[in-house]
């Protein structure tokens, strides 16, 4: 894993919802999640290609302390650049609604799809699944991604 690329993807999320260290992040990102997540996506899809396989995980989360009992969505890919055992990256760009205090959107990363569902249902709580995978296909909704976010802000 690329600490570096991380840390851009997570520059470009905090670009999405217009951070600028006025208003705390945890509430320039509430109930963005599904848009941010997405449009994060197809900017990995971008730079990495189809191998990278982006997928969004959906749940509901029951554990946190802040925003407790909401429906989320969290980033998954592939880091195809990487030849370890661990490729699955597990990304919350939007992770400050529910953890205020932490300072990356990365969660961990994983072997496998299972472990990470495994490692999330522990995390946040509730009952988590892959909902959609992101393809070239959903470019054309940059556009009304974009709008969503910005609108939330």
């Amino acid at each position: 894993m690329n600490k570096e690329y991380i840390e851009k993807l997570q520059e470009y999320a905090l670009s999405l919802v217009g951070y600028t260290g006025y208003k705390p992040r945890h509430i320039l990102v509430s109930g963005i999640c599904s848009e941010v997540s997405r449009l994060l996506a197809l900017k990995i899809l971008k730079e990495r290609g189809e191998l990278s396989s982006p997928a969004i995980l959906k749940g509901r989360v029951t554990k946190t302390g802040l925003n407790k009992d909401n429906m989320h969505d969290i980033l998954i890919y592939i880091d195809n650049t990487i030849s370890n055992k661990k490729p699955y990256i597990l990304l919350d760009p939007t992770v400050w609604q529910f953890f205020p205090r932490k300072k990356s959107i990365l969660m961990n990363n994983f072997s496998s799809i299972k472990q990470a569902v495994e490692w999330i249902n522990k995390k946040y709580g509730g009952d988590w699944k892959i909902s959609e995978t992101i393809t070239n296909k959903n470019r054309g909704m940059i556009k009304e991604w974009s709008k969503i976010v910005k609108g939330a802000n």
